[in-house]
């Protein structure tokens, strides 16, 4: 399973493919959590009161990775 893009969405979709057993490998260009990465507070998240951007996209690229997906740092430049 191949996700285009680390944000939260992404990171998601990481952690249930992977708890899943499918191969799964995230693909981003930047850094991961994308636009939530650089958010200062995150207070509508589900099971987060309050948070960080970054600290919260570090709990879930920690999340998918315990459950064996790969995070790939590359930029995506089409889809055959």
């Amino acid at each position: 399973m191949h996700i285009i893009g680390g944000g939260p969405a992404g990171l998601t979709a990481a952690i249930y493919g992977a708890r899943a057993r499918l191969k799964t490998a995230i693909l981003e260009k930047g850094a991961v959590g994308g636009q939530a990465f650089t958010t200062r507070e995150i207070v509508n998240f589900p099971g987060f009161a309050s948070t960080s951007g970054p600290a919260l996209m570090k709990t879930l690229a920690e999340h998918a990775k315990s459950f064996g997906a790969q995070i790939i740092t590359e930029e995506v430049t089409s889809v055959e």
